[in-house]
């Protein structure tokens, strides 16, 4: 392994979504700043890293863009949840059964939606996948027909077609 890609593995570890300069990364890994610029400056050109900025300039980890990066605390207070959902979402067979709950206006809705495409993106639903929404609000007194509710949506998704599809309740 060459230096530029041990300093590569060290940002992706110490920085992974962090904004750092020049002088952040010459003290992570250790080596003078003009050393660290050169490398860093190679970075930029295989791709690896996003160059932002002048004086000071700005380096980012280059990654694939999520589902859930336009989500609003994408990066903040929801950046535990998505963690959550994505190894729900990448868990070995057919992933694993996600329930959303929160207060009304709280973006369960959006977060679903992100989880679901999330899901097509790596592969884990097909892209003709269904998303389907049921409000368990008009189901309030009536848990049985919920069951059935959703019984039927997973019959139907699952078993008429032997496609995986997405299904929301809420």
């Amino acid at each position: 392994m060459n230096a530029i890609d041990r300093i590569y593995g060290q940002l992706l570890e110490q920085f992974p979504t962090e904004r750092i300069t020049t002088t952040q990364a010459a003290e992570a890994v250790g080596l003078t700043r003009g050393v660290t610029s050169n490398y860093l400056s190679k970075l930029h050109k295989t791709g690896k890293l996003i160059k932002t900025g002048s004086r000071p300039v700005y380096w980012q980890i280059k990654r694939e863009h999520s589902a859930f990066d336009d989500l609003i605390g994408s990066n903040g207070s929801l950046s535990t949840n998505i963690q959550l959902a994505i190894e729900a979402i990448v868990y070995p067979r057919h992933g694993l059964p996600i329930f959303i709950t929160g207060p009304s206006g709280s973006g369960k809705l959006p977060f679903a939606q992100a989880i679901y495409h999330e899901s097509i993106r790596r592969n884990v639903l097909s892209t003709n996948a269904v998303f389907k929404l049921i409000d368990c609000a008009n189901y309030k007194d009536q848990v049985g027909t919920l069951k059935k509710e959703v019984a039927k949506c997973e019959h139907y998704y699952s078993f008429r077609y032997r496609d995986r599809g997405g299904l929301h309740i809420r």
